[in-house]
């Protein structure tokens, strides 16, 4: 899998600029379905099918976030249950995603929506994590109710570099409110900043100081102006 992703970005890279980046997204089905197969879903078991796509980066479409933040919205839908789908298993289910979606652009266009759980606890954002920050310490929701990526994992240990607690617990949208500041971590930006939650700003409704430090340090660990090349595109 390694060395076929490898291939795939030594190719499509080739047709990037230099201030270009490449996406790359893997994927498996679990085969055809035995019923519309035919004759062919007789033969044996289906086997699955495993992609790698790549694609350029927009980012065009993230550069908002960098001078202006997020505005989260939770909408009615909830977020998938832990007893029904284990969240730490990365699956392309989206329906609730899309449902819940339309709710948060009816509030705001660009908005992203941040998921509660059952109990009312802060979940994740469909393409990201979520993290709100209280004095010097980063809170980042249960784990037993998120898929924790990467750029989470990235928080967490640039974390005491910056002089920073990172911890782990439920926390409701009346903590973000109250924060002093939110953050969105995710592959392609990396992290942004969150001003605003259902219309109501966090902090003074501006990036802060922590983000700042926490960009910073993520720029010095890839050796990258991150936030450069998001506002820098064209």
């Amino acid at each position: 899998m390694l060395a076929r992703t490898n291939e795939l970005a030594e190719a499509n890279c080739k047709l990037l600029g230099p201030d270009e980046d490449l996406g790359i997204v893997h994927f498996v089905t679990p085969g055809e379905n035995a019923l519309y197969a035919g004759s062919t879903g007789s033969a044996g078991p289906l086997r699955p099918t495993i992609c790698i796509h790549s694609f350029p980066l927009r980012f065009e479409m993230w550069r908002h976030l960098f001078t202006e933040g997020a505005h989260v919205v939770t909408p009615s839908v909830r977020h998938i249950p832990p007893q029904c789908i284990e969240p730490k298993m990365k699956n392309r289910s989206r329906l609730h995603w899309w449902l819940a979606d339309k709710q948060s652009q009816a509030v705001d266009p660009r908005a992203i929506t941040l998921l509660l759980d059952l109990d009312g606890n802060v979940t994740e954002c469909a393409g990201s994590n979520f993290v709100i920050v209280k004095g010097k310490t980063i809170i980042s929701p249960s784990p037993r109710n998120i898929l924790g990526g990467v750029s989470l994992q990235t928080v967490r240990e640039l974390a005491p570099k910056t002089g920073m607690e990172f911890i782990e617990r439920d926390f409701q949208p009346y903590d973000v409110v109250n924060a002093d500041e939110a953050w969105l971590t995710t592959t392609p930006y990396c992290i942004a900043p969150c001003t605003k939650i259902n219309n109501t700003p966090i902090g003074d409704g501006k990036p802060g100081p922590w983000f700042k430090k926490m960009i910073a340090a993520w720029s010095k660990r890839v050796d990258l102006d991150i936030e450069a090349q998001i506002l820098g595109s064209a």
